[in-house]
């Protein structure tokens, strides 16, 4: 995590160390439920891709969209890997305590209006853009 901030300016920053800290705190509390020691890298990934300060809004949801389509070499998404991205973006929202607004129950919904469209359980770089431009409910916050 300090390699992350060490392109911070430092005067923003009380200290390098309290920062990793507080972000490794963060990530524990959102994706270690459980305290085993491990989390899953594509939700700090999806973590880092939507708090990252850098970078415009749409290459921001461009991350987004390869993330889900990891792996797919027709760069298409599916309804499993969109499913898993916005269950761990859910997490903040339950994290934030905003739940109720844009949790995890909002998810098969969202999942399934982005999905209704084109290939059966598969998803386009244009789709998710096409989706997300009409500010899906558990992502706006």
């Amino acid at each position: 995590m300090e390699a992350i901030f060490a392109d911070v300016d430092p005067p923003s920053l009380p200290s390098l160390s309290s920062a990793a800290l507080l972000s490794c705190h963060l990530v524990w509390s959102l994706f270690d439920e459980h305290r085993s020691g491990s989390v899953p890298a594509r939700s700090l990934h999806a973590l880092l891709c939507v708090l990252a300060s850098g970078g415009s809004l749409l290459h921001k949801i461009r991350r987004l969209f390869l993330l889900m389509a990891r792996g797919d070499p027709r760069l298409l998404a599916s309804t499993r890997s969109s499913s898993a991205v916005l269950t761990d973006l859910a997490l903040l929202a339950r994290f934030l305590d905003e739940e109720a607004a844009f949790g995890a129950r909002l998810v098969p919904a969202s999942v399934a209006s982005l999905c209704g469209d084109g290939t059966p359980g598969l998803v386009s770089e244009r789709a998710f853009l096409d989706w997300m431009s009409r500010e899906p409910q558990p992502l706006v916050w």
